[in-house]
């Protein structure tokens, strides 16, 4: 599961937010485990440590029923990841805006029997939306030989040419792609 992103919120709304994770990991059987070792699947290259104390008796063993925890590094999200929808478990696609992080621990039975394994998937939420706002002013006034006119803002004379500049600005958090302003006929 999440446990906290950098702001303190449990959905993703832009880069830059940090994510890091808890894995909860109890020993179900009736066997010691030994080299519990939870793997991160999805992210790559967060570093997972047990959290202090996780080990009640500090004998190194999970014992039968004993609650281990976990904790990543940060993962920073990325414009990548917002522009991307999200990022899928490897080899699935998921329609849904998240950060899917797979997670699998393995361990060592002390009574020799082949290893165990358990995986887990935390699903973060992306509320990220895109929008924009466009600015349309006067840039010159030319006259009917296309030389600008220097400090006019008012047509005077049939002929004249109007110049405009368009600002357009990113308001969302998606980066947004062909950004084309639609010249229309001015309202009367």
């Amino acid at each position: 599961r999440v446990l906290f992103r950098s702001d303190g919120k449990t959905t993703v709304t832009e880069a830059g937010q940090q994510l890091v994770y808890q894995f909860v990991v109890t020993n179900t059987g009736d066997v010691s485990l030994t080299n519990v070792v939870p793997v991160d699947q999805t992210l790559g290259g967060l570093t997972i440590t047990l959290a202090a104390g996780s080990d009640t008796n500090g004998d190194g063993k999970m014992d039968p029923g004993e609650v281990w925890t976990f904790y990543s590094s940060p993962y920073e999200v990325t414009q990548a990841d917002i522009d991307g929808n999200g990022i899928d478990l490897p080899g699935y696609e998921d329609p849904a805006a998240d950060i899917d992080n797979l997670v699998t621990v393995t361990a060592e039975p002390l009574n020799g029997a082949d290893p165990v394994d358990a995986s887990d998937v935390a699903e973060v939420p992306i509320d990220a939306a895109s929008s924009m706002t466009i600015d349309k002013s006067l840039f010159a006034i030319l006259d009917a030989n296309g030389v600008v006119i220097d400090g006019q803002t008012t047509v005077t004379e049939a002929g004249q040419q109007l110049v405009y500049q368009f600002v357009v600005t990113n308001t969302g958090d998606v980066s947004l792609t062909n950004v084309v302003p639609e010249i229309g006929r001015a309202h009367v």
